[in-house]
């Protein structure tokens, strides 16, 4: 089927700031027009400014540019314009009100490590134009309409920045569960992928190895047959305890199918893996699931594949642990593959 022009969809994230940039610009036009005519040149000149920026950001968005930087640029646009404006009481003796602008728009565009620190920073340079604006307006050093102008912001801040990390909180539950096995308790396909590209990443950088195990439960269907699928759900769950039990807080357990496991071992060559491996497969045959009146013994085959030396790419380093399972398995099962080069 065709696919219409124009119909993508757009990052809810995107659509703000493609708004606030029209927005902005329309508002910058008309503040320089009313600038203009009132005298203030300099004001004029930056409100023409954040018109320009605005509308080379809008440009730069349609080009898939950094949106981080583009709204970086735009917040930087709008603080200069409410500092220079603070700064003419005479002009615009009503704008202390638009620093409220600066918290809801930072938190609004930019996650929450780079919205406080700028923030702060917009705040500090604009609170510094409020008071430069005093040798215009002394009214404004009174303690009071000082109180007047920082409280909401503050506020405002406060509850930005609280609402930021209970979002970032709730972003990473949801995330976590997403990538949870809900019967195992274990990291699922997607987990494991996402845990591999950041070991990829560092065993790139820091030159240390990294390997793959993937492991299938011999006979499985056997086991849900003559004992029942709860029977089955709680032997997978046994041998995810195992797993759990006997492997390093730093190695990465998951299932990715019926009786599917994969484990990705951060620091840990191919002899390394197998060990591991190994080690699995001894524990999980000298003990039994206990389910009921039932008590099932199982075992495992399992292929072992190393980063750099089977593949750089998730695909290759996959087929490589897969072939050496299936080998495993064509052999009898019951056992860790293990290739000529490892014997020697």
């Amino acid at each position: 089927m065709r696919k219409e022009r124009g119909t993508a969809a757009i990052d809810p994230s995107e659509r703000a700031l493609r708004g606030l940039l029209v927005t902005t610009v329309f508002l910058a036009a008309v503040l320089f027009a009313v600038n203009l005519r009132l005298g203030a040149v300099g004001l004029a000149a930056v409100n023409a400014l954040a018109a320009l920026v605005c509308a080379a950001s809008l440009l730069a968005l349609r080009a898939s540019f950094s949106r981080t930087v583009l709204a970086l640029a735009y917040l930087s646009a709008v603080s200069v314009n409410i500092g220079a404006t603070l700064a003419e009481p005479h002009i615009q003796p009503g704008t202390a009100s638009s620093l409220a602008l600066i918290p809801v728009l930072c938190y609004l565009l930019l996650d929450g490590r780079l919205a406080l620190p700028l923030t702060l920073v917009s705040l500090v340079a604009a609170m510094g134009a409020y008071f430069a604006g005093a040798g215009v307006e002394p009214s404004r050093l009174n303690p009071r309409q000082v109180a007047h102008v920082l409280v909401p912001v503050i506020i405002l801040l406060v509850l930005c920045h609280v609402y930021s990390l209970r979002r970032q909180s709730e972003f990473e539950r949801m995330l976590e569960q997403a990538s949870k096995d809900p019967l195992t308790g274990l990291g699922n396909r997607e987990k494991l992928m996402r845990e591999f590209t950041v070991e990829q990443q560092r065993a790139c950088r820091d030159g240390t190895p990294l390997s793959l195990i993937l492991i299938d439960l011999d006979h499985f269907k056997a086991i849900n047959d003559r004992f029942g699928l709860e029977a089955g759900d709680a032997a997978l769950a046994f041998f995810a305890g195992l797993m759990r039990h006997r492997l390093r807080d730093a190695d990465v357990a998951c299932r990715i199918g019926g009786e599917e496991f994969a484990v990705l071992l951060p620091s840990t060559n191919l002899s390394g893996a197998t060990e591991v491996a190994e080690d699995l497969r001894r524990t999980l045959a000298a003990g039994l699931c206990r389910h009921g009146h039932h008590r099932i013994g199982m075992t495992l085959s399992a292929g072992a594949a190393e980063f750099g030396r089977d593949g750089d790419e998730w695909s290759r380093l996959y087929r490589a642990a897969g072939a050496r399972l299936y080998d495993c398995k064509a052999q009898g099962r019951n056992r860790v593959f293990v290739d000529a080069a490892q014997k020697s």
